[in-house]
């Protein structure tokens, strides 16, 4: 049973999804353009290999695609300051190599890529919360769930999760 003791604002509680047991899959090749620098265990090939498996598993055609876009400041800044998105952006503009923890290394793209990603994750709850699939997998970069408000952490630029929460 449901518990819809606290249903979201808009939330279709009891809505049957239109696509049951369907699982969305958020991904795009861009995310593999986030480069947080040689040898760093949180690379492009981690995405890859994942993709491939699915593929060679055959679990990939199962799956309901879901386009993602860049996620609007707004809602970034729902969750991190605005002076912290800004010192991102400014510092992988100006071709910056590491943010703040020291293990969360940084390109050129990273801001874009990670704008990115914050937008598939809410794709992706947009999906399951208008029923279209049961539930979606995430497959971005960076990843995203270590961030503090005001700065990177755990080779996460923004709080991915944080940000769906409060989405």
């Amino acid at each position: 049973m449901a518990d819809n003791r606290f249903p979201l604002v808009g939330h279709p509680v009891g809505k049957k999804s239109s696509a049951p047991g369907k699982t969305g899959l958020v991904y795009h090749e861009s995310y593999l353009l986030h480069n947080p620098g040689e040898g760093h265990p949180e690379s492009p090939a981690r995405l890859k290999g994942i993709i491939e498996h699915l593929k060679e598993t055959g679990v990939l055609s199962g799956l309901l695609r879901i386009e993602p876009s860049p996620a609007p400041i707004k809602w970034i800044t729902f969750v991190h300051t605005r002076q912290y998105v800004e010192h991102v952006r400014k510092s992988c503009e100006n071709g910056g190599y590491c943010l703040d923890s020291g293990d969360t290394g940084i390109s050129v793209e990273s801001y874009e890529v990670a704008r990115l990603g914050v937008g598939g994750v809410l794709k992706g709850v947009d999906a399951v919360i208008t029923g279209k699939v049961k539930n979606a997998f995430c497959a971005i970069r960076p990843p995203g769930h270590h961030a503090l408000s005001d700065r990177a952490m755990g080779f996460c630029i923004f709080n991915n999760v944080a940000i769906a929460t409060r989405y």
